[in-house]
């Protein structure tokens, strides 16, 4: 065996587990918070339908925390591991390639709530692959890719049963989605002894960020729009980001209207807007007009809600 030969499959085990963490990594931030996940997937624009989402979350978890297992236990099948790990990543970076050619994706959704760019993640991909490729490769040279029928089949149960429990453990925490026709129907809040029931009547919603500036900008706006007395009644919900929780976005903007949390509600929030900010008129539930980026006027805004009657 030459020096070179010797310092490959030295090395292949260090880069085996390696890949193990990031797999596994990746699985347990995005069952972590599932509802975000299946979000993210919407967006590369290939998945539609909140069951077809839901489902690729899942078999998403499921394949990278087996594979992740599989890694941590030696568990090689003859090469077949590591050529599902290859064929995994020119998938995954492919569909990261295609959502942000066509459908503007900003954040492959690789590592759960950690932001990652399409063109770094499609790089994080490449060095993966060409990780997977030397361990692969030194295994082959000293020949251990083989195992006993016992001792595979043995880790081949450890791997789909853990497989399993993260899959069924993101799958126990999905949110329900609701009635989709109205999908602002089951939407019922309280403030300072006022219930806001927006399955009736009539609002001016707000779809916020916490952390988006745009959407801090916006406030001063709404704000007007809130004191005019024959204005509908200006309603906001916030996606809260950890950075920024509710109560310090209201201290920073001073917001005259109502603003609730979506947390919890995570994949519904997702599901009613692409980009935070997004007003809209809603009446019983139902999205009568929206705009994007900017609030309407108030002539605007009154002559969507008069033409939609």
């Amino acid at each position: 065996m030459t020096k070179a030969t010797t310092a490959l499959t030295r090395a292949t085990r260090p880069v085996e587990l390696l890949l193990c963490l990031v797999f596994l990594a990746g699985a347990i931030l995005k069952a972590a918070d599932v509802n975000l996940f299946v979000a993210q997937i919407s967006y590369y624009g290939v998945v539609d339908g909140h069951a077809q989402l839901a489902a690729s979350a899942l078999g998403t978890l499921w394949i990278e925390t087996a594979l992740s297992i599989a890694l941590l236990l030696g568990c090689r099948m003859r090469g077949l591991t590591f050529a599902a790990i290859l064929a995994l990543l020119a998938v995954f970076a492919a569909l990261i390639g295609y959502g942000s050619a066509f459908h503007g994706l900003q954040d492959c959704g690789c590592f759960g709530p950690i932001e990652i760019s399409p063109g770094f993640s499609i790089l994080k991909n490449l060095v993966l692959a060409v990780a997977a490729l030397v361990a692969w490769l030194g295994l082959a040279k000293a020949d251990r890719l083989h195992a006993t029928g016992t001792a595979t089949f043995a880790k081949t149960i450890v791997c789909v049963l853990a497989a399993t429990a993260v899959a069924g453990y993101a799958y126990a925490n999905l949110e329900e989605m609701g009635d989709q026709e109205r999908p602002f129907a089951e939407l019922v809040f309280e403030d300072a002894g006022v219930t806001y029931d927006l399955g009736k009547g009539v609002y001016f919603l707000v779809m916020l960020n916490t952390t988006c500036h745009h959407c801090q900008g916006s406030v001063e706006t709404l704000n007007e729009l809130a004191l005019i007395p024959d204005f509908p009644t200006v309603v906001a919900l916030c996606f809260e980001d950890d950075e920024l929780p509710l109560e310090d976005f209201r201290l920073l903007t001073n917001p005259l209207f109502p603003t609730f949390s979506m947390a919890g509600r995570t994949r519904l929030f997702w599901s009613l807007v692409d980009t935070p900010p997004r007003f809209a008129l809603v009446r019983n539930g139902v999205q009568v007009h929206y705009w994007d980026d900017d609030p309407p006027g108030l002539d605007e805004a009154l002559h969507a809600l008069g033409s939609t009657r």
